[in-house]
């Protein structure tokens, strides 16, 4: 089974870390089984791809540092990027989505995986919504995200948000910094007034870098970017 043998290999800890501090609360907020919303439906198809979604946890927080839910992330702890999720796709038409009844994941699972996706709900709506369209297993898709989340390295993200970039110069310098991954397997998003929202990394069934497709790759190339910088909310 792919799942249980990603050959990806572990690389040194980056040299502009993500995460900046992590501070593990001794009780962890239990999060609720998620269902399907009204607002949508199964979609089980076979899965022909992945995207790996990291947002740009300084520009997320803007604004939340004060709810409850968002604790971890935006006020006890202090973050780069972090994992949203692992993403199933599909070839054209819809994507997988929310394929079996996911149970509550166990609280030593969930503080596993804190420190790259800091809120215990966002672990289980991602195993719920995304994990059970790839794998029946929720350990193999925390381990296979953590390990394509541990295999990057960054850019000096502190340096460009200084300087400012555009969307190309940002997906060249992130491109650089991973060598295995060219331009094209880089969505960017961002808000409308051209903030830095969440970088998409776009991978095949065997999680090899693959072409973007016009959706996941996002903003225009030559849009300039603004880059919220961490510390700040």
């Amino acid at each position: 089974m792919r799942w249980l043998a990603i050959g990806l290999v572990v690389l040194p800890a980056p040299v502009f870390a993500q995460t900046l501090s992590c501070p593990i609360p001794r009780e962890i907020p239990r999060p609720y089984v998620e269902r399907v919303p009204d607002d949508e439906e199964p979609v089980v198809r076979p899965v022909t791809g992945y995207v790996l979604a990291l947002s740009w946890s300084p520009q997320y927080c803007r604004g939340r540092a004060t709810r409850p839910r968002e604790r971890l992330q935006c006020r006890d702890g202090r973050f780069g990027f972090v994992l949203h999720g692992l993403w199933p796709q599909a070839a054209g038409g819809a994507n997988p989505r929310w394929c079996a009844y996911a149970p509550r994941l166990p609280e030593a699972l969930i503080r596993e995986n804190l420190c790259i996706s800091p809120s215990a709900q966002l672990i289980q709506h991602q195993w719920a919504k995304h994990g059970t369209c790839a794998t029946t297993d929720a350990r193999d898709y925390l381990r296979a995200s953590k390990k394509l989340y541990a295999k990057l390295r960054y850019p000096d993200m502190a340096s460009l948000a200084r300087r400012g970039t555009t969307v190309a110069g940002f997906r060249r310098a992130f491109a650089r910094a991973n060598r295995w991954l060219p331009e094209a397997s880089l969505g960017v998003a961002t808000t409308r007034d051209d903030y830095l929202v969440e970088v998409k990394i776009c991978l095949d069934a065997a999680f090899r870098p693959r072409r973007c497709n016009a959706y996941d790759r996002g903003r225009n190339a030559s849009r300039p970017l603004r880059i919220r910088a961490a510390g700040r909310s």
